[in-house]
This record gives C-alpha cells, sequence and structure tokens, in this order.
C-alpha cells in the first residue's frame, strides 16, 4: 500500500496567478517516456519479414512524462489550462494506437524498452547481419519513431548476454570480431543496427541499471547525493543531463563524480560501479567504430541477402553519425532526490568546487 500524499486543502484560496505559478512549476522537462517493445512476424507476398511493435506500459507502472501531465490536467480546470499551455508546441506522438501521447520530439527522451524471452530472439538488426537471416523492415520502425531525436536503452546485469540466443542485441556469431562482447548485454553493432532507423537521431542514451550487490548500491546512492549536493546553477550540474518522470528523474552518469569520502584516508577516492567499465567500452566501440562503420567494404550497391531481398544501406551519413552524443545515464527514485548534508554537504561542494 503506498503512503498516502498530505493534502493542502487552504490550495483553492490562494490567488488564482500563484496557483497557475504552483502548476507550471509542477511540470518539469524535459520528459523521459516509456515505449515497451516487442518482435513481430510480417508476411509480405512470399517473405517472411520481421519487424517492431509499440505499445506503452500499463498505467499502474508506467513513470511516463506523459503521464504525469496527463494526471496534473485532471486536478481541476486551471491545471488543465496550465498543462496545455505548457505542451501547446508538442506536435510529436508516441507510436500508440490505443493512446494518444504527445511529446516534445525535440527535447524529451523515449525510452525503448525491449521485451525479454527465453525463446532465441528473431532474426538481426544490422544490414550486415541481415544477408544471413530474414529481413527487418526497418521502414516500419522508421515511420512510428521518425519524430525522435534522443533515445535511450536499458542495459541491465539481468538481461541475457549478447552471445546468448535470446539476447535483443545478441552478436549473429562468436567470430573473432564478436569475442570481445562475451560479457555483455549488448551487441554495439547490433545497437547501431536499431538506431540506423532513426534518421533524426541526434542523441543516444543508455540506462545502467547496476547489481543489486550492498557495494553497487552504496556506490550508486553516493554518485546520486554528490550530483544532488551540487547546486541547480553549478556548470558541473548544469552540462549534465537530466530527463524528469512522473516519479523520479535519471541524471547522466559521468566518472567526475564518482568519488567517495574515505574516513582513514580523510580524502575522496574513485570508485567504479560494476557495469560502468564494460558499457563505457561498449559506448565508445559504438562511436568509434560502428557509427563511424562505411557499408562499402562489406555491402556492394545491389548486395542481396541469402534469402534473396536487397539489404538497403545505412538511412544516416557519415557525418550525422559522427555528430551522435552517446551518454550514460541512471535512475533517481523520488525519495533519494537529495544531497550531503551539513560538514558532508560541505566537504562534497568543496572538492568538487561546485
Amino acid at each position: 500500500m503506498q503512503p498516502q500524499r498530505p493534502g493542502f486543502p487552504q490550495f483553492v484560496r490562494l490567488p488564482s496567478e500563484i496557483q497557475d505559478m504552483i502548476f507550471a512549476e509542477a511540470i518539469q522537462r524535459p520528459n523521459i517516456h516509456i515505449v515497451k517493445a516487442c518482435r513481430v512476424l510480417i508476411h509480405d507476398n512470399y517473405n517472411a519479414n520481421w519487424s517492431l511493435s509499440f505499445s506503452p506500459v500499463p498505467k499502474r507502472q508506467d513513470k511516463s512524462g506523459y503521464r504525469w501531465l496527463a494526471d496534473l490536467a485532471r486536478v481541476c480546470l486551471r491545471a488543465r489550462a496550465t498543462v496545455l499551455r505548457a505542451t501547446r508546441s508538442h506536435q510529436n506522438k508516441l507510436p500508440f494506437k490505443s493512446l494518444s501521447a504527445r511529446i516534445d520530439g525535440n527535447e524529451d527522451l523515449v525510452l525503448v524498452e525491449f521485451a525479454t524471452s527465453r525463446s532465441p530472439t528473431l532474426g538481426h538488426l544490422h544490414p550486415l547481419d541481415q544477408l544471413h537471416a530474414c529481413r527487418f523492415d526497418e521502414d516500419r520502425v522508421r515511420r512510428q519513431l521518425d519524430m525522435v531525436k534522443k533515445i535511450a536503452l536499458k542495459y541491465s546485469w539481468r538481461h541475457p548476454t549478447a552471445i546468448e540466443r535470446n539476447c535483443n542485441f545478441r552478436c549473429r556469431n562468436p567470430n573473432p570480431f564478436h569475442v570481445l562482447h562475451n560479457g555483455w548485454r549488448m551487441c554495439p553493432r547490433e545497437v547501431f543496427g536499431f538506431l540506423n532507423c532513426l534518421p533524426k537521431l541526434h542523441e543516444v542514451y543508455i540506462i545502467l541499471e547496476p547489481q543489486n550487490s550492498r557495494d553497487q548500491q552504496r556506490m550508486l546512492s553516493t554518485y546520486i547525493r554528490n550530483f544532488f549536493t551540487l547546486p541547480p546553477t553549478s556548470p558541473t550540474r548544469l552540462n549534465f543531463a537530466v530527463f524528469h518522470a512522473s516519479e523520479g528523474c535519471y541524471i547522466e552518469l559521468h566518472p567526475s563524480l564518482c568519488y567517495e569520502w574515505c574516513q582513514d584516508l580523510q580524502n575522496f577516492h574513485p570508485f567504479f560501479l560494476d557495469d560502468h567499465g564494460p558499457v563505457s567500452a561498449m559506448l565508445d566501440v559504438l562511436r568509434t567504430k560502428d557509427f563511424l562503420a562505411d557499408t562499402t567494404p562489406g555491402l556492394q550497391p545491389n548486395a542481396q541477402s541469402a534469402f534473396g531481398f536487397r539489404v538497403p544501406p545505412y538511412r544516416m551519413s557519415r557525418a550525422e553519425r559522427e555528430r551522435l552524443v552517446c551518454k550514460l545515464l541512471v535512475a533517481v527514485p523520488e525519495a533519494e532526490k537529495h544531497g550531503w548534508e551539513g560538514e558532508m554537504g560541505r566537504r562534497v561542494r568543496a572538492f568538487f568546487r561546485a
């Protein structure tokens, strides 16, 4: 049972201007919106293709920003008017059939959560890997996510490794090119295969879910407290990406804040989340190899797969791929959005020169 939030019975007696300011302050931007993705088989004439189907998270479990805005709009007429003014320019819609959810396609982040299964996943996402498997219908995905400029994927220790057959971003085979991915939860080439469906993409985020051990959770809590100890106007905090959900937020994970106080040494020393290194290495491969890889060595202009269809070329130009921004995020529950206090807070601010 969730704790009941305190009421404010005197709110209706406040001047209308103050009420509008309170409702406007409750609208935090930019938002993060969660979209569930599952693989579907498509029978097109004589070819068996596959693609992705998107759906919303069930309302009780969904922490997307659009859910929070809808709940706020139902509070009263003044709240509804404030939400309508704030979202007037939101012309982009999430790819849902049964639900109309408008977002800010330029600033909001769309988190695509792939369904997990014990069965082998269907097909491959990268154009080169489609030469040896059934065709992935990229156009279908592009039409549904055409407005997305900022995309996020989740990296969790609970996910299967990249060489397992039920991994959503699995390596095609354990050849020397992929042997480095054995301990990773994603094959970077397959990640690029998905990102290649989004021609307007500007930024890519990987949401890191650390292991559920006491040490890892302590380090994550330390990082969150370090972040919220910094003043909101500090240059360090202003340069970090932050996206707001209906409960909590997602903040950028950066090594510059991965420090904790050591009582014995009377100083700060760095710490590392277990999966931070592998994810950073995966992103580095994604940036330096897969994003910048040219199709010419592997794909001829009229290359065809073993199934007879022509494999499409990369949708993004090399210049567009070079400009893509890649960052890490971690989730922050609402109850943990606070920093260090007292002497510890002073030490943290002095150490980070905030």
